[in-house]
């Protein structure tokens, strides 16, 4: 396989290059580059942070070149579809990398994300909410019977939280309280009368994976259908609220770039279990990159 894939996600880049035999074998890499940082206060992607995404870009497309990858395909999520100078980012990485961006819309997010859960598990299950908790937006995708019932992508996420709350260091309970209200409220009715499987795709979920087997080195095998109870995420959760970003960054299986926004991702993932009835998440590395993969190839192929 010569092609390769790119999220250009709020909090991060990933790098997916396929193996079309196997997904399961292929490689992801990531780079945490935050371009979504001050969208949700001023509607614009600063220079500061589209500086250090470009530099990601760069050093994935360096991998990608060692590994033969010379096309890239690409595409943008929340942070770049909100804000109102995303033109000036486009260009900058057509200019830079000769790259053409595809920003796709909160539906079109949940779709792929739909795509990707169905590579990684076919839904043998009866009914099935698909939670994508991203840095900018969280999609829902519900499933019943193999059938896609309906999909909806909130502009709520693990950034975008934190910016809105700003809670202390470590975090007070009030804080915490009043962004899970705020986070009740946004995501609404959507789970109302679920009675089936949460499967959890997205970097919020897998991690609070791999901090449960406390991986120093994440292993997206061992990751892939593994299962984290509500117990055990109610733990992680309160063992992290007393600890502030230094010693977070310390705990193996928590990626340290991502120790000052994984309490509001686990806000939003506590806030839909409980909404949806379930006592545990059924925990998938195939996310909507591999759904931009199964996408892309349904285009080659016409």
């Amino acid at each position: 396989m010569t092609v390769g894939l790119m999220d250009i996600g709020t909090n991060s880049v990933r790098l997916l290059i396929p193996d079309p035999d196997d997904l399961l074998n292929s490689s992801k890499y990531l780079r945490v580059t935050r371009i979504g940082e001050g969208v949700n206060q001023n509607r614009r992607l600063s220079d500061a942070a589209m500086d250090r995404t470009l530099a990601g870009i760069g050093e994935l497309l360096e991998i990608a070149g060692a590994r033969g990858i010379h096309e890239i395909h690409a595409m943008a999520t929340s942070a770049v579809r909100d804000a109102d100078n995303r033109d000036v980012f486009v260009k900058r990485l057509q200019d830079e990398f000769d790259i053409s961006l595809e920003i796709i819309s909160g539906e079109e997010e949940a779709r792929l994300g739909y795509l990707g859960a169905i590579q990684g598990f076919g839904f043998d299950l009866e009914e099935v909410l698909v939670v994508d908790i991203g840095g900018g937006s969280t999609e829902l995708i519900h499933l019943k019977g193999g059938t896609l019932e309906k999909m909806k992508s909130f502009d709520i996420g693990a950034v975008r939280l934190t910016e809105i709350f700003d809670p202390a260091d470590p975090p007070r309970q009030d804080e915490m309280d009043r962004m899970a209200a705020y986070a009740e409220g946004i995501l609404g009715d959507f789970v109302e009368g679920f009675r089936g499987e949460v499967l959890g795709i997205g970097g919020t979920i897998t991690t609070l994976a791999a901090v449960d087997m406390a991986l120093a080195v994440y292993d997206r095998k061992r990751i892939h259908a593994s299962r984290i109870t509500a117990e055990k995420i109610s733990k992680i959760y309160r063992d992290l609220m007393v600890l502030d970003k230094r010693r977070r960054k310390e705990v193996v299986g928590l990626d340290p770039l991502r120790a000052d926004i994984i309490l509001s991702g686990m806000v939003i993932l506590k806030v839909l279990m409980e909404k949806a009835g379930v006592s545990s998440v059924l925990v998938s590395d195939f996310d909507n990159l591999e759904g931009y993969f199964s996408r892309r190839l349904m285009i080659d192929k016409v």
